[in-house]
């Protein structure tokens, strides 16, 4: 007996000790807001140099940061059973009376105040809510930790800037290989072309010493026969050279940079936005090298914003005559830079940068050349992602007069209609109102509260949020204005999505017949739901496919600009069109203000989410928009009537008080029943005695 107890003991302290080893928990959150996304993990599984998290807290912080110890302990834990051997983290407590053996200030972190609430009495205390992260050289610092921050979202972030480079270069299966494509009947042209081998594999190799000796670099001498097969491969740009005798012959000069992704094309040769044909040397071209290789690996990713065509002014300054001051994009250059480096872009400098990703146009208003427009065409087709807020109508200032509530408004005409159509998308020129929409709230002359419905504001709620879609998952209401209705040309085109609807209350009014001023809008009986914004995923045919490629646009050459050209004669560049392609994103939304302050506040956290995720998505980090998601805990109200809500008030009031009388009427009288069956028991066994 007594073996066998010393057994079961044995057997107990084994399971304890195997446990410790065996950890696993299971989160049954609805958003698995207490489990690693898969880019955490992968993350922290290829570390490449040591990575140390150091936390520092003070002691028995108040509610609401006293749980933020376990909450930083539990998923750093989470961390490091699913990272190697070089990430590490400590939590150091920080004593009031002192005696610590590390000062947090020497990591830039210090005392902040926080609010603390005890018995029911609000006070300032000072504490230490900071963390460092430390790898190799480097150190970033988190001062202040919110205890109702995104902790995942947070520290992988954090880690990706430490490490972005470094763990993806070593994490390549493959080297970047960049291949120089020349032709030598171009050699004639400049000695700088019978070098150029030489002078590239000096430049690659001082690059190599930034990219671990990950660049391989190999030079092809380029045969008229091979100039056919790079076209059609590569898009490869041709240059057509006169040998004087009045023969036109085919060459190339190139460079291709290969990688995991798309092949990124640079060009040695090119037409400048003078229309003068130039020569880039290596040392011209070493941004566009670095920069390419960046956007292999995914490091520096750079957005482009589109600040030709009309679209808002990134810098909106405030203009003292005018009652009207039309709203910024501050909150969306801050979410671009938060994650990303932004870029300015001008189509009327004739091409996009081919380090750009994601290009946004926001609200244009002006026209679209068809130079243009084949730009925004082969920049999609290369396998890039463009954000879209469309502008379908503004005022007519030749017929309106809002001084005597006139209104007039006419159709924004900018040539995208037309090339979205042509990738089975349709932008109607209307305005989407809806019963469900913003309420403004707001005083009178006599001091009253006034409700002012304002349709043309729509409310998108959850069951109107295409949630299948992973970057809008967690975002559970959105707000639109003055958005017109977009959809697919062809509803069974799976390629294209819906984003968001508005509700089966909602009416179209046509641009002729659009009033912007609430009091004077009357909801439409013939109601129903309209998409607002879609996405286009794969599956795109260029619009100048059946069409001449349009000419370039050149700008006229000042005498500065002829003194400074490296140029060359006697070669012209014929371009090739990619006609489809498999790769690419495109988001259009239906609103002009869904990019700008006035939407991207604090009052609307369900849109600055949306316009966080679409950028990620877009971008290739649509991991992202799964860990934004977690621990998302706003919830939209339930839609009720006048009458609903006075039901629920008064019977809160009344009912209640009457619904608890009723049951303790009912208790006694149960109770009262008991008592005589107890009675009558007894009374019987008293006779039977």
């Amino acid at each position: 007996m007594k073996l066998r107890y010393a057994l079961y003991t044995l057997l107990i302290i084994l399971l304890n000790v195997a446990a410790t080893t065996l950890f696993f928990r299971v989160d049954l959150t609805e958003n698995n807001s207490y489990s690693l996304s898969q880019a955490s993990k992968n993350l922290v599984k290829n570390l490449e140099e040591p990575l140390t998290i150091k936390v520092f807290l003070s002691e028995k912080l108040p509610v609401p940061y006293n749980t933020l110890e376990r909450d930083i302990r539990d998923i750093l834990t989470e961390y490091q059973f699913k990272a190697n051997k070089n990430f590490n983290y400590t939590i150091d407590l920080i004593k009031k009376d002192g005696g610590n053996s590390v000062d947090p200030s020497t990591y830039g972190i210090n005392p902040v105040n926080i609010q603390s609430i005890e018995q029911d009495e609000m006070k300032v205390v000072s504490a230490y809510i900071g963390m460092t992260f430390i790898h190799g050289d480097l150190t970033k610092t988190i001062p202040v930790i919110q205890y109702n921050q995104n902790l995942e979202l947070t520290i992988t972030d954090t880690i990706r800037k430490l490490t972005e480079k470094t763990t993806s270069l070593l994490g390549l299966e493959k080297n970047i290989q960049a291949t120089l494509y020349l032709s030598p009947i171009l050699y004639d042209l400049s000695p700088e072309l019978r070098e150029y081998s030489n002078n590239l594999n000096r430049l690659i190799s001082g690059l190599n010493s930034d990219y671990f000796n990950r660049i391989t670099l190999s030079t092809v001498v380029t045969k008229d026969s091979d100039i056919k097969e790079l076209e059609n491969k590569y898009h490869i740009t041709t240059l057509n050279l006169d040998d004087g005798s009045g023969n036109i012959m085919d060459a190339v000069a190139s460079i291709i940079i290969e990688g995991n992704n798309e092949p990124i094309i640079l060009d040695i040769i090119s037409q400048d936005i003078f229309g003068r044909t130039i020569i880039k040397t290596p040392t011209d071209l070493e941004i566009d090298i670095r920069s390419s290789i960046d956007k292999i690996i995914g490091a520096g990713t750079r957005i482009g914003y589109l600040t030709s065509n009309g679209t808002i002014p990134m810098d909106q300054n405030p203009n003292m005559f005018s009652q009207q001051q039309e709203p910024g994009i501050n909150g969306l250059k801050s979410i671009i830079n938060e994650n990303y480096t932004l870029s300015v872009v001008d189509l009327k400098n004739g091409s996009i940068s081919d380090d750009i990703k994601t290009l946004i146009i926001a609200r244009p208003t002006e026209n679209f050349s068809n130079r243009e427009l084949f730009i925004l065409d082969q920049y999609l087709l290369k396998g890039n992602s463009i954000l879209l807020a469309l502008e379908q109508f503004t005022m007519d200032m030749e017929q309106s007069n809002p001084n005597y509530g006139q209104e007039v408004y006419k159709k924004v005409d900018t040539g995208l209609i037309e090339l979205l159509a042509n990738y089975g998308i349709t932008a109607e020129s209307n305005m989407v109102s809806d019963k469900k929409s913003f309420k403004q709230v707001q005083r009178d002359n006599n001091g009253s509260i006034v409700e002012t419905q304002v349709y043309f504001a729509p409310l998108i709620s959850p069951d109107k949020i295409n949630t299948t879609l992973p970057f809008l998952k967690g975002i559970n209401e959105l707000i639109t204005f003055k958005a017109a209705e977009i959809k697919a040309t062809n509803p069974e085109d799976e390629s294209i999505k819906s984003l968001y609807n508005s509700s089966e209350n909602s009416w179209i009014t046509k641009i002729e017949d659009i009033s912007l001023n609430p009091n004077s809008i009357r909801p439409k009986e013939m109601v129903s739901s309209y998409s607002l914004g879609v996405i286009k995923e794969g599956g795109f045919t260029s619009y100048f496919k059946d069409k001449d490629i349009p000419a370039k646009e050149f700008k006229e050459v000042t005498e500065e600009d002829e003194t400074n050209a490296n140029t060359i004669v006697g070669v012209d560049g014929s371009e090739n069109l990619i006609t489809s392609s498999n790769n690419g994103k495109i988001v259009i939304l239906g609103s002009g203000d869904m990019l700008t302050d006035s939407i991207i506040g604090k009052n609307y956290p369900g849109n600055v989410l949306l316009v966080q995720n679409i950028i990620d998505y877009l971008s290739g980090r649509g991991d992202y928009t799964l860990m934004r998601s977690k621990g998302v805990a706003t919830r939209s109200m339930t839609e009720t009537t006048s009458t609903q809500r006075n039901i629920i008030k008064y019977f809160n009031i009344i009912g209640l008080p009457i619904l608890v009388g009723i049951i303790g009427l009912l208790a006694y009288l149960m109770w009262l029943n008991r008592k005589k069956q107890i009675k009558a028991i007894f009374i019987g066994e008293s006779d039977e005695k």
